[in-house]
């Protein structure tokens, strides 16, 4: 992983995303991802069952590097067309107990 701005911050966040950011890190050291992970959200804890290492990377991307965040976390309805397996879901369901998912 080169200099990236963002990743490193991202790093940093997961020691506070992540309720065992030592086991993430060592999971990303051996490239190989756990059964699951627990994520920290606004609604409280949240487990993730994970398939494979690429969903553990999708799972820092959205919940550290917050690729998805908005200015304002929205409360409503989000249309999820189903490109992998609902992590990005989790996400806007877990920023506001209102929200919903189709």
């Amino acid at each position: 992983m080169g200099f990236n701005y963002w990743n490193w911050l991202a790093l940093a966040r997961a020691l506070l995303v992540f309720e065992n950011p030592f086991a993430f890190f060592w999971a990303i050291a051996r490239r190989q991802a756990p059964s699951h992970v627990v994520v920290r959200t606004p609604i409280g804890k949240v487990l993730i069952h994970l398939r494979n290492f690429e969903a553990l990377r999708t799972c820092f991307s959205i919940f550290c590097r917050k690729d998805y965040r908005t200015g304002v976390e929205p409360t409503g309805l989000v249309m999820d067309v189903g490109a992998n397996i609902g992590i990005a879901s989790l996400y806007f369901l877990s920023r506001n107990p209102r929200n919903s998912v189709v």
